[in-house]
């Protein structure tokens, strides 16, 4: 049988994916003029005045535990980066964001909330990186910026190529109600099934009895 409440929000979660991928469509620049796009979907506060809609939207990618299992499953495929922001988006490979893995950088950095395509530009055919700080580097963080370095730089810079999103639930690479409702459906039974067990043992039946059940 059909979770009807866990299909929903296997529904409004594609609501996001067309955000990102339809950019630049009528009706999404009509949602971004009022709420943000995509990126307003991560905004904490928000006006009294939001629809229903919208406020689902944002309980879906904010606050539930699938809504977390949806994103982990989205991931970053770099291009121009004309979409991801340098430090806050997780665009290596799959890590934790360049905030979250070098937050001591992070602090120092001039050029929070910006994007990689405005941390740096091409010269002569290649890419190269005009990071700024906001003092000099101390003896003790040189390690720590030469690895920073070394993950920024193992990475292509594609001039004529947008960033995108890939879903990692389905071979098409594309978000499917159906793969996100198996996803959330799957950890809900799993949970389940552990809770059953944890009560299982502490019955005080015959040991035999619990195994065999």
């Amino acid at each position: 049988m059909k979770g009807i409440n866990t299909f929903n929000l296997a529904l409004l979660g594609k609501w996001g994916w067309h955000l990102f991928q339809h950019e630049g469509q009528l009706w999404v620049r009509v949602v971004q003029s009022k709420y943000g796009g995509w990126r307003g979907l991560d905004e904490a506060h928000g006006s009294n005045k939001e629809s229903l809609w919208w406020r689902d939207l944002k309980i879906v990618f904010q606050t539930s535990q699938q809504g977390e299992e949806l994103k982990k499953r989205i991931q970053w495929k770099l291009g121009s980066g004309d979409r991801i922001k340098f430090w806050e988006d997780e665009w290596i490979d799959g890590e934790a964001s360049l905030a979250i893995k070098y937050p001591r950088l992070f602090v120092i950095s001039c050029q929070e909330n910006q994007l990689i395509q405005q941390i740096g530009s091409y010269k002569d055919k290649e890419w190269e990186w005009n990071l700024s700080w906001r003092r000099p580097l101390f003896d003790n963080e040189i390690t720590m910026a030469t690895n920073f370095l070394t993950d920024i730089e193992r990475k292509t810079i594609q001039r004529n190529r947008r960033d995108e999103w890939v879903w990692k639930e389905d071979q098409s690479r594309q978000y499917t109600a159906r793969s996100a409702y198996n996803l959330m459906r799957g950890e809900e039974v799993e949970g389940i099934h552990d809770r059953a067990f944890e009560e299982l043992w502490k019955l005080k039946v015959p040991i035999k009895v619990a195994v065999f059940a």
